[in-house]
């Protein structure tokens, strides 16, 4: 059985899972790797495997505040990154 939270599923194998996130891409086209002129695609990118189920938890915390691409104290970002996990693990 597979889990999804957002963009990334949570891929079941014997003994962990696997973090797979689905993310929109653009083929090239006829444009170049700097301006692509292909069609919009979904691409799975792969961020572990065999993992246990908390450290998909945090590795996805990791990963949506990576998103964020912003500078902040120590403190918010242990709050921000505290508030998603928490997210996660209610979800339970």
């Amino acid at each position: 059985m597979n889990i999804k939270y957002r963009t990334y599923t949570l891929i079941q194998q014997e003994s962990g899972f696997d973090l797979v996130e689905t993310v929109q891409s653009q083929r090239i086209g006829e444009g170049s790797l700097q301006k692509p002129t292909g069609e919009m695609y979904d691409k799975e990118v792969s961020f572990g495997y065999n993992m246990r189920l908390d450290t998909c938890f945090h590795k996805i915390a990791h990963l949506e505040l990576l998103k964020q691409k912003s500078t902040v104290e120590l403190r918010e970002f242990r709050d921000e990154f505290k508030r998603i996990y928490d997210e996660l693990t209610k979800l339970m």
